[in-house]
């Protein structure tokens, strides 16, 4: 009778653990969803932002701390926009390699953050110039989404990937490529003037490019006819001088209004050529410049307002000759 009750208990009775396996089981499905949700988040957030410098931003956007690097800071731009697309590209394709790269990326974004927070900018320049956010804004967003990304655990799940083999790395080359192709920054070095009498009228540039960088310093031992600044501003014409001094400032900058009034109480004497460069919410109320050198050996001239300029003012370039001599950025910010 006692054998017979007990097999009919173990008919009735589930085995022991079944229900936590069961469980288990239940969930996997939804485990791995929220962990496809935790990388796809992170990763459509990081698209948003190379989206806006792609197609509206420009290299004035990033960090400041970048720009100390001596590297290139249009090639940075170009790179960073291409890296962050190709990282979205992996997480959603690769995405075992993937969430690695993006968990990687975001540590790097918190840890440029932190030093703008502490530096005490107003913009993190995260999402380009048309777009203004906080670095502690930034920081909150880029550090929910880090931890939604850390508290999934993606590497105890088994993350499958999409598409045939070669789409990955397919779609990696075409992103990495893609802000060379589509971005026309207009800093590329005017060609050389076709021999003649002299007297063919320059050719108007077609479309305007979204920025130009100028960077004084890399032009020192250049003919000045030959840097970039030479397709913006008419030395052909005869009517600037190719001998002094020229300086580039902002009028929202303190330390343009500072060098100007250096200038002023110097009175250096040089031929001076005072450009300026406007910006978008340029007034009469943030106008920060109230002495500049003045005389019959300065001359006014203003970029096109229409272009971005990359270039941290105050700058000077010094000419003898045509020749650059000197080229300083940033003067006085040390």
């Amino acid at each position: 009778m006692g054998d017979e009750e007990e097999a009919a208990n173990s008919r009735s009775s589930p085995s022991v653990g079944s229900p936590k396996e069961t469980l288990m089981t239940e969930d996997t499905p939804a485990a791995g969803l929220r962990t496809r949700l935790s990388i796809l988040l992170p990763a459509l957030w990081l698209a948003i932002g190379a989206s806006f410098k792609l197609f509206a931003g420009t290299p004035k956007d990033l960090p400041p701390v970048l720009f100390d690097l001596g590297v290139d800071i249009d090639l940075l731009f170009r790179l960073a926009i291409g890296i962050e697309l190709s990282i979205v590209a992996l997480a959603l394709l690769r995405p075992a390699l993937g969430w690695r790269l993006l968990a990687l990326q975001y540590v790097i974004f918190l840890g440029l953050l932190v030093q703008l927070q502490a530096s005490g900018a107003e913009s993190c320049g995260c999402m380009g110039s048309s777009v203004t956010l906080t670095p502690l804004t930034m920081m909150a967003i880029d550090g929910v989404l880090f931890a939604l990304l850390l508290l999934a655990k993606p590497w105890q799940q088994p993350l499958k990937s999409s598409g045939p083999a070669w789409l990955a790395p397919a779609a990696v080359a075409g992103l990495m490529a893609f802000p060379w192709l589509y971005i026309d920054s207009g800093s590329t070095p005017p060609a050389p003037a076709p021999e003649g009498d002299g007297s063919e009228a320059p050719q108007e540039v077609a479309e305007k490019p979204r920025y130009v960088v100028l960077e004084p310093d890399k032009w020192v031992d250049q003919d000045v006819f030959s840097t970039p600044l030479a397709s913006w501003v008419d030395f052909e014409s005869g009517a600037l001088p190719i001998d002094g001094l020229y300086v580039f400032y902002r009028q929202t900058c303190e330390h343009c209004a500072d060098h100007l009034m250096k200038l002023f109480e110097a009175d250096v004497g040089l031929p001076m050529v005072l450009v300026k460069i406007n910006e978008k919410g340029d007034n009469a109320e943030n106008d920060l410049i109230l002495v500049k050198p003045s005389g019959p050996h300065i001359i006014e001239i203003e970029l096109d307002p229409e272009i971005e300029w990359v270039i941290e003012t105050p700058a000077d370039i010094e000419l003898a000759g045509g020749l650059v001599i000197r080229g300083e950025e940033g003067i006085g910010k040390d």
